[in-house]
């Protein structure tokens, strides 16, 4: 019940659509700290806008530190979800085009 899936035809989110998908996607919104994420597939794109999430923010000055560890580790773990969340497309797409 955590998915809502509306779709104009019927046989398209079920070649795509599948857990390890879902998983990502949860993956990604925990990441990226998101209270809600938005997702539209259309064609090839993939569409995802995930509210109140930020990848990264600093005030930056000329006598401040720069970047704190922790941030940096979050920066990592952010890109490191999207880049997992776009092989698993691209796994996707080829294995639909079989």
């Amino acid at each position: 019940a955590y998915f809502n899936i509306f779709a104009k035809q019927a046989k398209a989110p079920k070649k795509i659509l599948c857990s390890p998908f879902f998983e990502k996607v949860l993956d990604l919104r925990d990441a990226f700290g998101a209270r809600k994420i938005y997702l539209s597939l259309q064609g090839d794109k993939t569409i995802i806008y995930m509210e109140g999430s930020q990848m990264y923010v600093e005030q930056n000055g000329i006598w401040q530190h720069k970047i704190k560890e922790s941030k940096f580790n979050l920066l990592h773990k952010q890109f490191s979800e999207v880049l997992g969340f776009i092989e698993l497309l691209h796994e996707l797409y080829a294995r639909d085009r079989l």
